[in-house]
């Protein structure tokens, strides 16, 4: 998932929130859904909290593997944001 960091803006981040996410954690890769995005300095991050389990981190966007799915069914496997 590439995205220009360094401008992005709180409408360009929108579109995370409540995606379902597959992210990179250590030697496993966790289905997620974003929670919450924000981004300083540069970089985006994003809160996701897992599909099975309990808790919640902030993670990096360049450890987000792949979109699954979103409200929409036509927006499957999409960028979160360009």
């Amino acid at each position: 998932m590439m995205m220009n960091t360094s401008r992005t803006t709180c409408n360009q981040l929108r579109p995370a929130v409540g995606a379902l996410v597959a992210v990179r954690m250590e030697d496993m890769v966790i289905n997620c859904r974003v929670t919450d995005a924000k981004s300083a300095w540069g970089q985006v991050r994003l809160q996701v909290e897992p599909l099975a389990g309990s808790g919640s981190q902030w993670v990096d966007i360049s450890r987000v593997t792949a979109r699954l799915e979103s409200a929409e069914p036509s927006a499957n496997r999409k960028e979160i944001a360009s």
